[in-house]
């Protein structure tokens, strides 16, 4: 294959005997069920529950774990989590270049998600994102995959996690958002059963209280250049400030998509605040809850 571009995704690595037991008391997943094929997002948070950065994370080796970051984040995220470590048996580095990144699109008709997402070996991994298309970390055995391959762009990847309602957090929005704030409570990227980790306190009591009216939602946008991560919206009611942009693809020349942190009940009437365009709502693959009352 040619070689790719800069990814927009970079690999950090934990590893050491006390690997799982300090990400366990850093971040808001249960670091304890992921596996060498099956992985889950989560976040790292300040300790006010403002999400310092957010990953991917799955398991290498009994005590090696992988976290796929945004690749803007990933200096960043060393410095956070080695501010806890000093009492730890770990060692956390930036493994971006020795299994660099990419997604690849397959030619064949769309298949099933395979029962384990990610395949490893010596060489790398397979993380299976859709029904044809594969991150791909290093260099490992293709031969499994279908079809020809393409790789694909940092924009398709993008468009990609906008597409499945995966919102990450880039340094524009450090310490912006909470984990509920991004839907990462809809996406099994915060557990409310592990002990406690940095900043839980404040994410669990905003869980609690059961009054969040602010979420993550899908839009597409008539724009020709493509605005950054943390961008204020507007309501079209009242022209005030109702939230942010998370991430952000373009998909043509003319347009892009995006994820947009809101208010729920605003979901309708959202302008960009660039040029008041007025942003069209899209579908995700999973329901935002409906708050009552107050």
């Amino acid at each position: 294959m040619l070689q790719s571009p800069q990814s927009c995704y970079g690999l950090l690595q934990i590893e050491g005997p006390d690997a799982i037991k300090f990400l366990q008391g850093q971040v808001t997943c249960d670091v304890t069920l992921a596996t060498r094929h099956q992985g889950l997002y989560g976040a790292h948070c300040n300790p006010k529950g403002r999400i310092l950065f957010s990953f991917y994370l799955f398991q290498r080796t009994d005590n090696c774990l992988w976290l796929i970051v945004p690749a803007a984040q990933v200096q960043q995220a060393i410095k956070d989590l080695q501010k806890y470590s000093v009492f730890s048996k770990v060692k956390i580095n930036d493994i971006s270049n020795l299994f660099p990144l990419k997604l690849l699109k397959s030619s064949a008709t769309e298949l099933p998600l395979d029962q384990q997402i990610i395949h490893q070996d010596d060489n790398g991994f397979i993380r299976q994102r859709s029904g044809n298309y594969w991150e791909i970390g290093g260099t490992p055995d293709l031969n499994r995959l279908p079809g020809d391959l393409l790789e694909a762009d940092n924009e398709e990847w993008k468009h990609l996690d906008i597409q499945q309602g995966i919102a990450h957090v880039y340094p524009e929005t450090r310490e912006l958002f909470t984990p509920e704030e991004i839907n990462y409570t809809l996406i099994e990227a915060v557990s409310f059963r592990k002990g406690c980790y940095t900043g839980q306190e404040i994410v669990a009591r905003m869980h609690y209280k059961g009054k969040h009216k602010r979420h993550v939602h899908r839009f597409l946008l008539n724009a020709t250049e493509l605005p950054l991560p943390g961008t204020a919206v507007l309501s079209a009611n009242s022209a005030q400030k109702i939230g942010e942009l998370v991430t952000v693809a373009r998909i043509n020349s003319n347009q892009i998509e995006c994820l947009a942190s809101i208010q729920d009940d605003e979901k309708l009437s959202v302008l960009f605040d660039t040029n008041n365009e007025k942003m069209q709502l899209l579908s995700l693959p999973y329901a935002i809850p409906v708050t009552q009352g107050k």
